[in-house]
């Protein structure tokens, strides 16, 4: 294979030198990024502040519109500003830029759910069954007030994303024990018309080239009363991983050594570069009708689809480096997401009466190379003994099997809320309310199929057909039903402007269903020599359902006091709950072989496998303060809390212990505590340069010893032991510097951040310093990151170039030990250095 040379692309130190990037940008007569724009709606302008170094964030993480210095919880908020001089592009850009949050993929078929969230430790293991439903998260999302099964929205047009840490049952419902993550669009302005238009390009180091097109246009019909706003965006990137093509001459899979080994194989038989190519699209329409100054209704509809030709995944090699994979095939994936919403108030004389209705809509498709645990998957039938006898000589394998799986996630929800707004209570006293009845329904659906046609051919001198018709091996259908009706309520009573004392609850009650059908050979274990048999693939096959009924309160409470204007200082207190992972099931283990019977029992999984489990419940404390210094020129929000998580659902994959066995069974494993400190700081020490930084420390692991149940490493769990995916260190700073370009009257920007995440240990629990050296394998390794931003910004248009991981750094969001590539460290990888520019107009 032909490497790229270094200095095949230009490098970021080359911006101020003439390089193929800068003619590109000479001959469109284009250069600098963002001006007016960035301006979101909800953020207070600094000529209107008299207090203008730093500006106001206004937002709704209590249902109602405050400054966020205001709010008695902890929280950040990523505005449109921040993500378009970051150049973030999806969750992995923006999860980074928020300590304390660490957004997650996974390298496994565990996506049917979206991205994970994991917020102070809080993580969810689930490994994407097909009833998956985002009760069964640690985190809740919506778009504006409509609650959505996960999803990465585009960040086209993005007012901004709010992240609140901490439970947040009360106001946000099940699903919200770690926190919860809000996408808030930029609604239709029934005041002005405006218009954006944005494009821009860019170079991938050791890739391909990336351009994206987005365009926002917003239009007073009539005026004051009604408005439409359209916003779209086209992106697309070549990619950077090379896959190389695996030949399907050698069936010993255990012999291709593809991590920190000189020997990578058999010869590859072609490369396939910048496989991991990817086109996004993505429409939202919004319209805003105000037909009485009481009553406002802002109704919106998106859609999205995101087509990757194969996944951002490679396999990490300490010694050979770059961004390779080596695969039997392609494994494509494509991700569409539609949500539909209505918000309407009505303001009354004692408060306003909300209802939102809210539907979304998620599908994916995906492809796994599953060739290498093909014969693991028919060793009760003849194919192993064939394969494996070695009086006889081996067999190519006829083609490579492949493992698609499609899955979709409906909900449907409804909101009615009654809430007030500094209503007067007697003398000093103010109060402001929230009460609210909740109602949601979802269906989670989807199929897969592991098959290969062509094992039923003759492919050597010791087979013979073997399999189901269609060459099925192991596939399942169906999903799962999940509905919760609740009511919810909330008080703060603020005395004296001082003193606020507040809390809420919310009473659910919910119903979870599922039911899947299952066939194939590797599932009925009875293929024999020249034998078609197997489970009828048109008939029931092998059903499991299951049933459960829940109900959780979950309250929150909080009081907070205020120095004065620019001090407060808060406590509170919240509990979270999500839904039980798995269902009642005394036939577990009816169809499973005696070895992986055995295996559950040594590792105290024998029971939870047919008794299923129990919801687990977070209980959450914060101490913080919310200060402003300076003439309000600095920030500064420090931050303590104190989690503990009882009953706490570990998602346990017995192939990580016997590739024969593949069932996945859930348990209640224990309680957890996770303790920590956070701080967020902003400085502008004259107006033309704002600095930011922000750090977060914690520690999480088992509270106690836990009897019966073993860790990953086949141990006793222990109290202190590691849970999975939760970095200790996370850090991040940015710095903007301002300054009038001569001559010109535009203004320009210099704009970099950093970011640091620690180290994150993925689907395993245990001891962690015998976890780093006994499965290193799936931990991810701390990375950092660096972006640099020049630009120019005048009323009209905007435009910047910009390089981003700035140091070429190939950061690891996920790693991991796949039981089809047992011998491969498969890393969910960052995109290498990309050097490019933006250019806006705005009208």
């Amino acid at each position: 294979m032909k490497s790229k040379s270094r200095t095949s692309r230009p490098r970021c130190d080359d911006l101020g030198k003439p390089s193929r990037m800068m003619l590109v940008l000479a001959g469109l007569g284009i250069s600098g990024a963002f001006g007016p724009a960035f301006a979101a709606q909800d953020t207070k302008k600094a000529d209107e502040d008299p207090k203008p170094a730093l500006q106001e964030v206004i937002v709704t993480a209590q249902k109602t519109r405050e400054n966020i210095q205001n709010v008695p919880i902890t929280m950040a908020a990523l505005t449109t500003k921040s993500m378009k001089m970051g150049e973030m592009i999806g969750f992995h850009e923006w999860g980074d830029s928020i300590p304390g949050l660490q957004m997650e993929q996974g390298t496994a078929p565990n996506r049917r759910a979206g991205p994970t969230a994991v917020i102070r430790g809080v993580s969810q293991s689930n490994a994407g069954q097909l009833y998956e439903v985002s009760a069964m998260a640690t985190t809740n999302y919506t778009f504006g007030e409509v609650p959505i099964n996960a999803g990465d929205p585009a960040l086209f047009d993005m007012n901004r994303i709010e992240v609140l840490k901490g439970p947040q049952g009360a106001l946000f419902g099940l699903a919200s024990m770690g926190g919860t993550i809000r996408y808030i669009p930029n609604y239709a302005d029934t005041h002005r018309f405006s218009a954006e238009f944005t494009g821009g390009a860019g170079m991938i180091e050791h890739g391909g080239t990336q351009h994206n097109l987005e365009l926002m246009l917003n239009a007073p019909i009539i005026n004051n009363v009604l408005a439409v706003r359209f916003a779209a965006e086209s992106f697309h990137s070549d990619g950077f991983i090379t896959v190389h093509a695996l030949p399907l001459t050698d069936n010993s899979f255990s012999s291709i050594q593809i991590n920190d080994s000189p020997a990578l194989g058999p010869a590859n038989l072609g490369d396939i570069p910048n496989a991991n190519g990817n086109t996004l699209t993505a429409e939202r329409i919004l319209l805003t009708y105000t037909p009485t100054k009481d009553l406002s209704i802002r109704t919106y509809a998106m859609q999205q689809t995101q087509d990757q030709a194969d996944k951002q995944n490679i396999d990490y090699n300490a010694s050979i480096g770059g961004w390779n994979a080596w695969r039997f095939t392609r494994e494509p994936q494509t991700n569409k997401f539609r949500v539909f919403g209505v918000e309407s108030q009505y303001d009354m004389r004692f408060g306003s009466l909300n209802y939102i209705f809210g539907s979304q809509y998620r599908g994916q498709t995906e492809t796994l190379d599953f060739t290498p645990i093909t014969p693991y998957l028919l060793s009760s039938g003849s194919t192993f003994a064939l394969q494996m006898n070695p009086n006889l000589p081996e067999d190519p394998l006829p083609s490579a099997t492949v493992f698609p799986f499609f899955s979709e996630n409906r909900t449907v929800s409804n909101e009615l809320r009654l809430q007030g707004n500094d209503e007067p209570l007697a003398g000093r006293f103010t109060f402001n309310y929230v009460l609210g009845l909740f109602r949601m329904t979802e269906n989670a659906d989807g199929n897969w199929a592991i098959k290969n046609p062509t094992w039923n051919t003759v492919k050597g001198p010791n087979t013979e057909p073997i399999l189901t018709t269609g060459g099925l091996i192991l596939g399942q259908t169906g999903g799962g039903d999940f509905s919760t009706s609740a009511a919810f309520g909330d008080l703060t009573i603020d005395i004296a402007h001082k003193l606020q004392i507040g809390g809420g609850v919310r009473f659910s009650r919910d119903r979870r269903t599922n039911e899947l059908h299952t066939y194939g050979d590797a599932e009925t274990g009875t293929a024999a020599s020249g034998a078609t048999v197997g489970s009828d693939i048109y008939g029931p096959g092998i059903v499991t359902s299951g049933i459960a009924h829940d109900s959780s309160v979950t309250p929150r409470a909080f009081i907070s006091y205020r120095f004065d204007e620019d001090r407060m200082v808060y406590l509170n207190a919240a509990k979270g709950e999500r839904a039980p992972e798995s269902f009642p099931t005394p036939t577990y283990f009816e169809r499973s072989t005696p070895q992986c019977i055995q295996l559950a029992q040594n590792l105290g999984l024998y029971e939870p496998a047919l008794e299923g489990t129990k919801s687990d419940v977070v209980w959450s404390y914060d101490l913080g303060l919310k200060s402003a210094w300076l003439d309000h020129r600095l920030i500064l929000n420090p931050a303590i809390y104190d989690v503990r998580w009882s009953g706490y659902q570990l998602n346990v994959l017995l192939n990580n212990f016997n590739a024969a066995c593949q069932q996945i069974i859930d348990a209640n494993v224990g309680d957890v505590e996770i303790k920590g400190v956070e701080l967020s700081a902003k400085y502008a020490p004259i107006d033309s340069l704002v600095l930011t930084g922000a750090f977060t420390y914690s520690h999480a692991g088992l509270a106690k010893d836990v009897q019966g149940v073993t860790s990953t490493l086949g141990t006793p769990l222990k109290k202190g032991d590691t849970i999975t995916e939760a970095p200790p260190w996370q850090v991040n700073a940015t710095a903007e510097y301002t300054f009038p370009v001569p001559f010109s009257g535009a203004q320009g920007f210099v704009y970099g951040d950093w970011r640091y995440v620690g180290e994150r240990f993925q689907q395993v629990i245990g001891n962690r310093e015998e976890l780093r050296i006994q499965q290193p394998f799936n931990v991810a390794h701390s990375y950092s990151l660096a972006d640099l931003r020049l630009g120019v910004q005048t009323e009209g248009w905007s435009g910047s170039v910009y390089c981003t991981n700035v140091f070429d750094k190939r950061a690891m969001y996920a790693s991991q030990k796949v039981v089809w590539f047992p011998n491969q460290r498969v890393v969910s990888v960052s995109q290498p250095r990309t050097i490019g520019f933006d250019f806006s107009l705005y009208f």
